[in-house]
């Protein structure tokens, strides 16, 4: 079975972890992210799974069948 990520944008990012978007853009030009990110021309993305992993939240969706 083939599961696609689930990426986020810098400004669904930012507030999960409440600090502004400089400080998230900061620490993915230095590199100081615990979790896996893409640049996708002037855009990032951020890995959904580590982000919520690192901040300890269920990313499931009990409700999905």
């Amino acid at each position: 079975m083939v599961t696609e990520d689930t990426w986020l944008t810098v400004a669904e990012t930012a507030p999960l972890y409440r600090v502004s978007l400089d400080t998230i853009y900061r620490q993915l030009r230095a590199g100081t992210l615990p979790f896996r990110y893409i640049r996708i021309g002037n855009s990032w993305r951020i890995n959904a799974d580590d982000v919520h992993r690192h901040l300890g939240i269920d990313g499931r969706d009990d409700d999905a069948a």
